[in-house]
């Protein structure tokens, strides 16, 4: 779901609300928010990207792939 791009910016919630609105389309699981979070940090490193603050959870450097979004 996320690529990498420099200088993009993304709160947690609004990757989270992505997802879902996503997860049917591509037969993603349904994920309980607690999981989702700690697979959003690996994925989020994985490609990277990193989380800037706590509380907030704005990661820097990735957003979702355009491939990704149902037109």
């Amino acid at each position: 779901m996320l690529e990498q791009a420099p200088g993009a910016r993304a709160s947690g919630s609004a990757l989270a609300e992505a997802y879902a609105s996503l997860r049917n389309a591509h037969e993603w699981p349904d994920l309980a928010p607690n999981i989702f979070g700690v697979l959003l940090k690996v994925t989020v490193q994985e490609v990277g990207g990193r989380k800037l603050k706590s509380g907030v959870q704005i990661y820097e450097g990735v957003h979702i792939a355009a491939g990704c979004i149902p037109r």
